[in-house]
């Protein structure tokens, strides 16, 4: 059995990333990891506004109140603090 299509309803690449606001790439992403149903009419594809209008993106990164201390420290352990010292290129004061 095939579904039936209103052409009305569906959008290039192009205008889906216009209507959501984010990039051809973005989308064309989407579409491969299979996240974003396509429909492909004589080699091009489109998707179904209905279908781009209920997807919902992942929330992705860190979790809020979540840190990396030790991205946020100095590399060389000191706490950051300028002793007013400078140091020559062994490491030594001068």
């Amino acid at each position: 059995m095939t579904k039936s299509i209103n052409p009305s309803e569906l959008l290039t690449v192009t205008q889906a990333a216009d209507e959501r606001g984010t990039t051809r790439q973005a989308i064309n992403y989407l579409i491969r990891q299979g996240r974003l149903e396509t429909v492909e009419i004589a080699g091009k594809r489109f998707i179904n506004r209905s279908v781009l209008a209920s997807f919902k993106p992942e929330t992705g990164g860190r979790p809020p109140g979540t840190t990396n201390k030790a991205a946020t420290q100095p590399a060389n352990g000191s706490n950051g603090a300028s002793t007013g010292k400078k140091r020559n290129r062994k490491g030594n004061h001068t």
